[in-house]
């Protein structure tokens, strides 16, 4: 083999390489484009009308069964946060129009938006960080105080 062949295969395979890398960046770019995902949260965007609630708007009666199972012994402070930070959550998506369900509360701090959901913010840490309160009702009754300021009138 002389030299001038082997100068020529040394240059073939780079053309290989660029044509791969390209074929690559245009796979991916085409499976984000129409992946079943955006697709789907399009079709779910235009099933809802503008302003249309994510979420039933049973907030206020939702409170009420919750404050009345929590003074009858029926619910642990436990479970009247985790039922609280659910309602919290459940409103904050129909404030903001996208659902917040499976947000944890770094993730509802992080947002551009946050201060648009302050409130729902504040119910979530109330419900999510530990209380060393030495009572519980005291605990409860500033869960069930966020949450109908959080509400604002609103049921």
């Amino acid at each position: 083999m002389n030299p001038d062949e082997v100068g020529a295969l040394i240059g073939y395979p780079w053309y290989y390489l660029a044509a791969g890398i390209i074929a690559l960046l245009a796979a991916g770019i085409l499976t984000v484009l129409f992946s079943p995902r955006r697709a789907e949260r399009a079709t779910r965007r235009s099933e809802r009308g503008p302003g249309e609630p994510l979420f039933a708007n049973t907030f206020g009666s939702e409170l009420a069964a919750l404050r009345e199972r929590y003074f009858a012994g029926e619910l642990d402070l436990a479970a009247l946060h985790l039922a609280a930070a659910d309602i919290a959550r459940r409103f904050g998506s129909n404030q903001l129009g996208e659902n917040l369900a499976n947000h944890t509360l770094n993730q509802l701090q992080a947002r551009p938006d946050a201060h648009e959901i302050a409130d729902v913010i504040t119910v979530v840490e109330i419900a999510e960080r530990p209380s060393f309160d030495l009572d519980v009702h005291v605990m409860a009754e500033r869960t069930f105080t966020a949450l109908s300021e959080m509400l604002g009138g609103r049921r």
